[in-house]
């Protein structure tokens, strides 16, 4: 199967963040390139984001949003280029260490549990225990904390978690 591929191309950010420099950046991704066996999926895309901004992926069905949130979590890693988060670049960081700074969540998972919303919140505090770690009462305190920065304070009341359905 042979794709036709657009040229590369750069998207320029409006207003304060179009001045980012690259070490100002967040996370950024500098000519990052990445293939499923020889189907290319993502060709040399770079970005920058400031801490604090929220960005947007945009694009057709099949075009490798996911592949780039994949590579920009450090789940994947870049056939060419380099993502680097907070100064350092993601190759360089050992697993337990990059889980405690980057969560990723996929739009659709299959559960086998019925979560609550607050446990599934929980489960970004796994790299901060011990292999066979029970969540303190400590834990749970970040996690409702984590709910009230991120704007989401009635999320943990939710009985149950509900996984979103293509």
């Amino acid at each position: 199967m042979k794709r036709n591929l657009p040229p590369s191309t750069t998207t320029q950010l409006a207003g304060r963040d179009a001045l980012l420099e690259p070490e100002d950046a967040l996370i950024r991704a500098d000519h990052v390139s990445f293939a499923y066996s020889s189907l290319p999926t993502v060709v040399d895309v770079s970005l920058a984001l400031p801490r604090g901004a929220m960005g947007a992926l945009i694009g057709a069905n099949g075009s490798g949003k996911s592949t780039l949130i994949r590579l920009l979590a450090g789940l994947l890693e870049p056939g060419s280029g380099e993502v680097v988060f907070d100064g350092a670049p993601l190759a360089t960081l050992q697993p337990r260490e990059r889980a405690r700074r980057i969560a990723y969540v996929p739009q659709a998972t299959a559960t086998v549990f019925p979560f609550t919303a607050l446990e599934v919140v929980l489960t970004g505090r796994s790299p901060y225990g011990g292999r066979f770690h029970f969540e303190s009462a400590h834990d749970e305190q970040v996690a409702l904390a984590s709910c009230r920065v991120a704007s989401v304070n009635w999320l943990p009341s939710r009985a149950r978690w509900r996984r979103s359905r293509k």
